[in-house]
């Protein structure tokens, strides 16, 4: 049975459609990857303080260490400022069945990441590096919003907050450098983004190749290792 000019044209359309050497897909880790989103807030949000063997919140964060149960307590932490000009943190959690409402410094959180960072060396595995980049995130929105709080508080409170930095500054020894290391006003390399970064050792494994000699990165506190970029961001 003969086939017609037309049915051969749809045959001949629809065979260039199929690909004859499909390319392999590249590797997922060298491909731009969209950010996780954060978790949101949880209701009635809960920690065995037990397991922890803490009393309470700035205890509850220096016990913490790069895993789930880290982010959602940062996740459930909200920003304030006292009428004194004093900047914290807070959050309200389920402590053994009781409600409690936690306080800390604000640079608690961004100071126990620094240290974790620090006992680690600075190499991660892919979900420590996973959870502490969202830790990280929100971190930075808490100081950001509590800057904005700040602007908009009353001129009392800011002249109070300016009065209470000018003191710490004139007794350097109890001065925290943590919003230092954490992030300047400008700059790539700080604490804030050190979960983007990996070890020589790390990066051989992660990409197959080693870094170039002269991609390395200095000036963290206590770094005791060179740190590359991905290749895609370096």
């Amino acid at each position: 049975m003969s086939v017609s000019s037309t049915s051969r044209e749809a045959i001949r359309g629809a065979d260039a459609e199929i690909p004859r050497d499909p390319k392999p897909v590249k590797s997922v880790k060298r491909a731009n990857q969209v950010s996780p989103s954060l978790p949101g807030p949880i209701r009635g949000f809960a920690v065995d303080a037990d397991a922890l063997r803490a009393t309470n919140f700035a205890q509850i964060i220096q016990k913490s260490t790069l895993n789930n149960n880290f982010l959602k307590l940062v996740c459930n932490t909200q920003e304030n400022i006292s009428f004194w000009g004093s900047r914290y943190i807070t959050i309200s959690m389920l402590i053994g069945g009781i409600r409690v409402k936690g306080t800390a410094h604000i640079d608690a959180l961004a100071t126990r990441v620094i240290k974790l960072v620090q006992e680690h060396k600075f190499e991660y595995s892919q979900e420590e590096r996973s959870i502490g980049s969202l830790i990280s995130r929100k971190i930075d929105q808490l100081y950001d919003a509590n800057d904005r709080r700040l602007n908009n508080r009353n001129f009392l409170t800011r002249v109070l907050y300016v009065l209470r930095v000018f003191f710490k500054c004139f007794n350097f020894r109890n001065v925290s450098i943590t919003r230092w290391d954490w992030r300047e006003e400008e700059g790539e390399f700080e604490f804030c983004n050190i979960f983007k970064y990996y070890t020589k050792a790390q990066y051989k494994k992660e990409f197959g190749t080693f870094p170039g000699r002269f991609e390395a990165n200095y000036g963290l506190r206590r770094q005791t290792k060179d740190l590359f970029l991905p290749p895609n961001e370096s």
